[in-house]
This record gives C-alpha cells, structure tokens and sequence, in this order.
C-alpha cells in the first residue's frame, strides 16, 4: 500500500451523526491499529475523540426525545382543559 494509500484510508471518515456510525468508526481505527497502519497513541486520540462526540450524540438524542415527551404531555393536558 503506498503512503498516499494509507493516509486516505485513515483520515476517511464518514457521517458521525448517530452512535450506530460513532460505534462503526471507532471498530474501523481499531482495526487499522490492529494492521499496525496507525499507532496506538493515534489509536487513543481518535477513540478519545470519538467517544467525547458519541457523550454530545447521546445527549443530543435524550434531548429530542425530551422535547417530543414534553410536547405530547403538553398536547394531552390540553385536550383535558
């Protein structure tokens, strides 16, 4: 593989929107570790980073789910009245 090669297969990310996708990155640099094609301190970085980006996706997520419950809850407290 020639140096161009491995580069843009380590920097490739894709959509990291959703912690199904967080979760397929993080199993991708892994495995690039475990071929030795980026090294362990490397390794720590990205998982490091992924996992601060995965924390924000989950709060994200609990949010809007927050939001929906409170807007159903305000619809049916409106319907009583």
């Amino acid at each position: 593989m020639t140096e161009t090669k491995e580069k843009s297969d380590i920097t490739h990310v894709g959509s990291l929107a959703s912690l199904y996708a967080i979760r397929k990155e993080m199993s991708r640099v892994y495995r690039l570790s475990r071929k030795g094609e980026i090294d362990v301190k490397s390794l720590t970085k990205y998982i490091y980073s992924l996992r601060e980006i995965a924390a924000i996706c989950e709060k994200v997520e609990m949010g809007d789910k927050l939001t929906e419950l409170e807007r159903k809850l305000h619809e049916i407290v409106s319907e009583k009245n």
